[in-house]
């Protein structure tokens, strides 16, 4: 008797959905696959130019098959495929609707809160810190007319011990100012800390006054390309644009 391998760690797993998916695409669509391959098998035994018109009658006649095949498989994947798509969009509508959409619109509730808070919690702070400035700039310039006086005394002594004063008092100064351009930041009890920024944002007025070339290093080549062939079907008699060369190329099209 011949020994049986043994069973592998998972053997008793249940088959990977893709390839059992994978296996009932190719067994329902075998005639399709068969096909597909005999029409890609035409296309070697094609001359590489066609020279006379029995060849170009033989090459429509073609086309028209391969057209035809192609547009009887994608029928065929669009209905293989929307029990599918149906089934990912009531997923999608599930946690979008039911979960995901209240959760950010309770967050941006919230946040809002948070932000009106941690917006008077710096005003608060920074109309106390300009205050500490001032006085400390106050006593700073009092503190250097008192070292003019001394040193125009002659209270070379006196003069000294005001000038390290001052000097305390400037880097006190410049300490306030460092604190000054931090950020104001809200800790919680729970670990959290949330930190108030400044972010620049925009709110468009007039579209039609936006100036597009101070935005051209902001759009993406196939931006621009979308943005383009919009402007040749729009624009068929208009065939000038700076930096572009618009044609007419030319297709067969094969009914």
């Amino acid at each position: 008797m011949l020994d049986q391998p043994t069973a592998g760690l998972g053997h008793n797993n249940p088959p990977d959905e893709i390839e059992t998916l994978k296996a009932k695409l190719e067994k329902d669509n075998a005639a399709r696959l068969k096909r597909t391959k005999e029409l890609l098998a035409g296309v070697d035994r094609m001359p590489n130019e066609i020279k006379d018109a029995d060849t170009a009658d033989k090459a429509t006649a073609f086309i028209k098959q391969l057209h035809e095949h192609r547009k009887e498989c994608d029928g065929a994947r669009s209905a293989a495929k929307k029990p599918y798509d149906d089934c990912a969009k009531a997923v999608q509508t599930f946690f979008k609707d039911q979960m995901v959409d209240k959760l950010d619109k309770a967050k941006v509730n919230v946040q809002d809160r948070l932000d009106d808070y941690a917006k008077e919690l710096d005003r608060i702070r920074r109309e106390e810190e300009r205050k500490e400035r001032e006085r400390l700039e106050a006593e700073r310039k009092a503190k250097e007319a008192e070292i003019a006086k001394l040193e125009a005394e002659g209270k070379a002594f006196a003069a000294e011990q005001a000038q390290e004063e001052a000097a305390k008092l400037q880097k006190q100064e410049a300490k306030a100012e460092k604190k000054a351009a931090t950020n104001t930041q809200v800790r919680s009890n729970l670990g959290a800390t949330a930190s108030l920024s400044s972010v620049w944002s925009f709110e468009i007025e007039d579209l039609n006054k936006i100036d597009l070339n101070q935005l051209r290093d902001h759009f993406t080549q196939a931006e621009i390309e979308k943005a383009l062939r919009s402007f040749v079907r729009e624009h068929k008699g208009e065939r000038e644009l700076s930096g572009v060369r618009i044609f007419q190329d030319h297709k067969t099209r094969v009914r």
